[in-house]
């Protein structure tokens, strides 16, 4: 098999173990970078696997990085409809996140639901603001290697109107985010 492989500086030495492994069990590796331990910017390198993969130059791709999250983000804040929660928590995990998984580009799917009782827990912080903090009911994760993929995907998987029709409260507020920093 032909595997594209790359990493960012933190990812550099299990990138060469990784990368002796697949040429020892007979596969094709096209090493992408980055090749040195010197800092660089991760999503330049997810960005050529990802391209290389959906060019068809190789089958597959390998991204090793320092700090284990993803390049590109997508926060979906929704909550559910009143007596809607089942059908929309059971549409979401069943068929839409999985769906998510399947294009490529897209490495992670989550469903995030907010403890509303420790969240709106009265704190001395809170009780100096002008007003309550505002909580999302669920927030819908996804993790990409590109900006642009990841907020094409929940457009066309995770909009307004699909989540309505599936039990979501109307006013869903999408948010697309790129990595740029990571302790």
């Amino acid at each position: 098999m032909r595997i594209a492989l790359g990493c960012d500086h933190g990812g550099f030495g299990l990138k060469q173990a990784i990368t002796q492994a697949l040429e020892a069990d007979g596969h094709s590796v096209l090493d992408l970078g980055t090749f040195s331990a010197e800092p660089v910017d991760h999503p330049d390198f997810a960005r050529s696997v990802g391209q290389a993969v959906l060019k068809g130059f190789v089958e597959t791709g390998v991204l090793v990085c320092g700090s284990g999250v993803g390049v590109a983000m997508a926060t979906i804040r929704l909550g559910p409809a009143a007596g809607r929660e089942q059908a929309l928590r059971q549409w979401l995990t069943g068929e839409a996140l999985p769906k998510l998984l399947e294009r490529p580009g897209i490495s992670a799917a989550h469903l995030c639901e907010a403890d509303v009782e420790t969240t709106t827990v009265k704190t001395a912080e809170k009780a100096i603001r002008d007003k309550p903090d505002e909580v999302a009911r669920w927030v819908a994760l996804v993790e990409g290697y590109d900006a642009g993929i990841v907020q094409r995907a929940c457009a066309d998987t995770l909009g307004s109107q699909a989540l309505e029709t599936h039990g979501a409260e109307p006013g869903s507020i999408t948010g697309v985010y790129t990595l740029h920093y990571v302790l």
